[in-house]
């Protein structure tokens, strides 16, 4: 079972902002293997650049329950990860 909180907003026009929090609960461990309980955090700034073309920045926190992430020395139960993006839609 899981739980998405999310929200969008715009700061100007072409800026926005757009927080998001899950937490997925796997008592059965059907997705990880084991019983845990994961959640994220994801803060996202996104800016319009021209008609069809938009720039965003992320930044995610992941936080489990048992060690599910992989490290150079073995698994972690937490990564932190950032993203940069350049979106074309028409």
């Amino acid at each position: 079972m899981g739980l998405t909180v999310f929200g969008h907003a715009a700061v100007s026009p072409k800026l926005y902002l757009s927080p998001r929090v899950e937490r997925y609960w796997d008592p059965q461990g059907y997705t990880s293997g084991s019983a845990s309980t994961l959640s994220e955090g994801t803060a996202t700034i996104g800016y319009f650049l021209t008609d069809g073309f938009e720039t965003r920045i992320e930044g995610r926190r992941d936080v489990a329950s048992i060690p599910v992430f992989p490290k150079a020395a073995g698994v972690s139960k937490d990564q932190t990860t950032m993203t940069w993006a350049l979106l074309y839609s028409f």
